[in-house]
């Protein structure tokens, strides 16, 4: 129940600061540039869809020695992967474009606030809660506009192509037959299955390890501020510091939040450590994974060479989807 309110409040966070811009005068063009970079998406879905299917004709030609037809698919990958090359290439343009877009307007905005009323200046004195004000517009508005509009066209891309490619994984799949105290039990897209339980086992561990990273990235930033102030405030303050010989103070103001950073950072270092051991581990068994468990329907001659390439592409794009939050875990915690 704590863990739903935590998403909940988290959801309502980012929609308080995402509505502004969305409701702004500049909205038609941010609707037409987040349309647009969703056609290209999709476009990119459809291609590798295309793809798929591309290679059991390959594949099965290669074993049949169609040579006609193996040059045939050859031309047809051509085409095939400048169109994919196309499409990623302009939808990672026009996603630049709204970032900037996006950053632009909700910097000037919280510059006009800052400024407007004395606020710069009241949060100085009494804002307790807030702290480094000049990094959060500077950084984390960047941090915050890239990291959301990545995450959630990534979020899409992968619902995407998880709908179009398990479609295609339960058909070539096919039934699984087992034993089981002399009973003949089938089991139909049992690859479907075996991708999912796969992806939730992988998407189980990495938030054991990685939940923490969270709130170590969070006060990490307002640790690397604090030392970049402390800075800052003796480069505006060097002719009192001098003339009351205040470089012994200072040196231990900064040696001591310079510890503080050093010693949060390496917390990170070792918890993502510990994602890239478990990350590594999981993409390289993926690789093989859906080879061994098709190969018995292609040693049973069930399955084309070509049809055992494609079931493992498949299976390839749906653990791919499935695992979004595995391979996007670090980048989750930095945006929250």
């Amino acid at each position: 129940m704590k863990k739903t309110n935590v998403t909940t409040k988290l959801l309502h966070q980012v929609w308080d600061l995402t509505k502004s811009y969305w409701k702004s005068e500049e909205k038609k063009k941010a609707y037409g540039l987040l349309l647009a970079i969703i056609v290209l998406n999709l476009g990119v879905v459809f291609v590798l869809v295309l793809l798929n299917e591309w290679n059991n004709s390959f594949y099965t030609a290669l074993q049949d020695y169609a040579v006609d037809e193996i040059f045939h698919q050859l031309w047809r990958f051509t085409i095939l992967a400048f169109s994919y090359i196309i499409l990623a290439v302009y939808a990672y343009y026009l996603q630049q474009t709204l970032i900037v877009n996006w950053r632009r307007w909700l910097t000037r905005r919280y510059v006009e606030e800052w400024l407007s009323a004395k606020t710069y200046y009241r949060l100085e004195m009494f804002g307790k809660d807030m702290d480094n004000p000049d990094q959060r517009i500077s950084e984390d508005v960047s941090l915050f506009v890239t990291r959301t509009l990545s995450l959630a066209i990534g979020l899409m891309k992968a619902i995407c192509t998880l709908l179009s490619f398990i479609v295609i994984l339960w058909n070539l799949s096919g039934p699984f037959s087992v034993s089981i105290l002399g009973k003949e039990i089938s089991i139909p897209g049992y690859m479907v299955w075996v991708a999912i339980c796969y992806a939730g086992l992988g998407t189980f561990l990495i938030h054991k390890v990685g939940h923490r990273l969270v709130n170590l990235n969070f006060v990490q930033q307002r640790y690397e501020a604090d030392f970049r102030f402390s800075m800052m405030r003796l480069r505006e303050n060097a002719e009192s510091v001098a003339f009351y010989h205040g470089e012994p103070h200072e040196k231990s103001v900064f040696l001591e939040r310079f510890r503080v950073l050093l010693e949060n950072f390496w917390k990170i270092v070792k918890k993502q450590k510990q994602l890239v051991w478990l990350n590594s581990g999981y993409s390289q068994i993926a690789i093989i994974f859906p080879f061994v468990v098709a190969i018995p329907r292609y040693l049973r001659r069930e399955l084309t060479l070509g049809g055992l390439m494609q079931v493992a592409t498949a299976f390839g794009r749906v653990q791919d989807s499935l695992s979004y939050f595995v391979d996007a875990y670090a980048t989750l915690a930095e945006w929250q």
